[in-house]
């Protein structure tokens, strides 16, 4: 079967990376990292393609919140998003992470149905935000060679311009010579 796309699972409870690697498997090739810098090493290595990163917020050596800045300072964000998993119930966390630019919020413990809809949702609408920008690069490049075009275009009609203008003169005095009107 064809994977739909790439996740990385980062999250220090084996049992929770397992839950949601066995929720995503059937539709999506997925990597786990137990912790935030071993999440960080992955990413340095294949950041290009991960089409999604499933983080939780508490954990040992690096924390989730770090993971996040470390995405944030090297531009990591803007190749793949990111949802936030924790078991705090408290909206602080949530607001926390999507104020630091992450795309969504899951609550353990994980419900299927909503988990699939969520990974779902982030990774198309990741994809179709790529696809948005490319075609926005792509017109604003057409643009510029359009432009350039004119611009060059512009500079044919003035130095053709210059030439009739100069032809003209040229006739007249010639036409003056000749009536002897000097």
């Amino acid at each position: 079967m064809l994977k739909k796309g790439f996740v990385l699972v980062v999250d220090d409870d084996d049992i929770s990376r397992g839950i949601l690697t066995e929720i995503l498997a059937n539709e999506y090739r997925v990597v786990e990292a137990c912790n935030g810098q071993e999440a960080v090493s992955y990413i340095k290595e294949h950041a290009e393609d991960l089409d999604l990163c499933i983080l939780d917020i508490y954990m040992p050596i690096m924390d989730g919140y770090e993971v996040i800045k470390f995405l944030r300072d090297y531009n990591y964000l803007e190749l793949f998003p990111v949802i936030v998993i924790t078991s705090d119930e408290s909206s602080e966390n949530e607001v926390r992470a999507l104020n630091q630019g992450v795309s969504d919020f899951i609550a353990k413990p994980f419900i299927r149905e909503i988990v699939e809809k969520r990974v779902s949702n982030v990774i198309d609408s990741s994809r179709n935000a790529k696809e948005l920008r490319q075609m926005v690069e792509e017109q604003v490049s057409e643009i510029y060679m359009q432009q350039e075009m004119l611009q060059e275009q512009m500079r044919q009609i003035e130095e053709f311009n210059e030439k009739t203008m100069q032809g003209l003169c040229t006739i007249a005095e010639f036409r003056r010579g000749e009536y002897g009107e000097h």
